[in-house]
């Protein structure tokens, strides 16, 4: 009766229905550990997830289709279920501000032809869209639906974000889940962005942030500072107590700024004088490339070189197309800037005294000046912070 089966008056089964049942038959053979002794997947532990499932695209109808996920008891395997084949890659669909940590991540199976065969995968690649698996060019075999298995050495790692920070009212970041960019939060502001004052009760910030939190409303009261995961904030006394937060660059890390449209690095250019331009590098790893992002109140930053300790500085300058320079910190606003989040972990960094953003000009050569510009939809004005 569950099958909706309808035998005929002698008990025989129509071909028709019997072809359905060998269908579900053959499927289960060759996927049925994604089926038995599994659960349903999310992002965000068993809550409700952003993740929204996962989708891809079809080659030739163009349409999106649904991927299906579930795991296995043990929680350290992932599968994938694609109705269809979806061509030579399929992307499991995140937030843009998040990203699932690969680290842990053993092997990626295509399950097979017949029961207990597979074909093995590379490892995905991973950008703001998601994760793309590469997949055999076309479909190794007729089925209705195909099956990602996705193994990882302990338990399947739940989404981190690309930038930010994200926070759970449950431990071990399950319960209703809110992403916060970089800013400052009220308990307003946390109720807005899906929850409520004093019910965080796990944190993820992204590598390289922090996640400041205050037991108080407009970030007063007794402070608690975290730059590490938390699956459980009852450890250190502050689960259910932040009511106000803030998110902010860890400012003992040092970044890479890239700019979008050119790929050039942010480049002081080593031991130079004050007042020297700032420049754009490709990047090698040297120190002149990397930067810290100090808050210094009121939600703006200092950007300190690593080589020589001098400081982005605005100059003063009011007319597009002017050099950004550097110079000793003295505090002074030209020495300012906001850094804000423009989607899909992109940035612009903008001067406090004249409000101009810094500007890569484009594809330029390495060495070029580093611009300010008025802030508009060009990719010249946006970057890349990356944590090393």
């Amino acid at each position: 009766m569950l099958l909706n089966i309808a035998p005929m008056a002698d008990g025989t089964i129509p071909q028709a229905q019997k072809d359905i049942l060998l269908g579900i038959g053959d499927h289960l053979k060759r996927f049925g550990e994604s089926v038995y002794a599994t659960g349903a997947w999310t992002a965000y532990g068993e809550g409700p997830t952003k993740m929204g499932g996962g989708s891809f695209t079809t080659p030739h109808a163009g349409t999106a289709q649904d991927i299906r996920f579930t795991r296995n008891k043990a929680g350290n395997v992932l599968y994938a279920t694609a109705l269809g084949w979806p061509g030579s890659s399929l992307t499991i669909k995140t937030l843009s501000s998040d990203r699932i940590n690969l680290s842990s991540l053993t092997s990626v199976k295509l399950l097979g032809t017949t029961a207990g065969t597979y074909i093995d995968l590379p490892t995905p690649v991973q950008n703001p869209s998601g994760l793309t698996v590469n997949l055999p060019s076309s479909a190794p075999y007729s089925a209705n639906a195909y099956v990602l298995k996705l193994a990882f050495s302990g338990t399947i790692p739940g989404l981190r974000p690309l930038a930010g920070a994200a926070a759970f009212t449950d431990v071990n970041y399950s319960g209703n889940a809110g992403v916060f960019d970089v800013g400052e939060y009220t308990a307003a502001d946390m109720t807005v962005a899906g929850l409520g004052a004093r019910t965080l009760s796990s944190l993820r910030p992204a590598p390289g942030y922090q996640v400041i939190g205050y037991a108080g409303d407009d970030f007063t009261g007794t402070s608690w500072t975290f730059t590490d995961e938390n699956p459980d904030l009852r450890v250190t006394g502050n689960n259910d107590q932040i009511t106000s937060l803030k998110v902010q660059f860890d400012p003992a890390t040092y970044f890479r700024l890239t700019n979008i449209t050119g790929g050039l690095v942010l480049d002081s250019g080593g031991n130079v004088a004050s007042g020297s331009d700032l420049k754009q590098w490709t990047w090698n790893g040297s120190s002149n490339l990397l930067w810290q992002a100090v808050a210094v109140g009121d939600g703006y930053y200092k950007l300190v070189n690593r080589t020589n300790g001098m400081v982005a500085d605005g100059w003063g300058a009011t007319a597009n197309g002017s050099a950004a320079r550097q110079a000793a910190w003295n505090g002074g606003t030209n020495q300012q800037w906001t850094i804000a989040h423009r989607g899909d972990g992109r940035y612009s960094i903008a001067n406090r005294t004249t409000g101009l953003v810094l500007d890569g000009g484009g594809n330029v050569d390495s060495g070029s000046v580093t611009k300010q510009w008025t802030y508009g939809s060009s990719t010249n004005l946006l970057w890349t912070f990356t944590s090393l």
